[in-house]
């Protein structure tokens, strides 16, 4: 199974995290402050068009709390896949984490609301 990690868990990572989560994916989040806080004690609340909300519990993915510095050595290298969630004045940041906790950039995409990195 492919380790995914998703960067920036706002309006878009939340909603990526939440179908990958679905889909059996083994996942890590990088998040910041009460975001970050939230995802590790409550989980997400995925509200789908016809209405019905689906609660994701927090046990479905680790949670990295990326205003607390560094990423712990423990999740160094260990995703196969990162994709980076947020608005472009955080795409440095995140390429910084990303850097860190997946195994090997090949190719990214840039999208208007996300940059997606993935290795081969």
């Amino acid at each position: 199974m492919k380790r995914d990690a998703v960067l920036g868990v706002g309006a878009v990572g939340s909603l990526i995290a939440a179908r990958m989560a679905q889909a059996g994916c083994e996942m890590l989040l990088c998040a910041r402050g009460d975001a970050a806080h939230a995802l590790q004690a409550v989980g997400l609340l995925l509200e789908k068009p016809d209405g019905r909300t689906v609660a994701l519990a927090p046990d479905r993915w680790a949670v990295i709390d990326t205003g607390e510095g560094e990423v712990p050595s423990e999740w160094l290298g260990w995703a196969d896949f990162a994709i980076l969630c947020g608005k472009s004045y955080q795409t440095q940041e995140l390429c910084r984490i990303a850097e860190q906790v997946w195994q090997s950039m090949v190719w990214h995409y840039h999208f208007p609301m996300a940059l997606v990195i993935w290795s081969g």
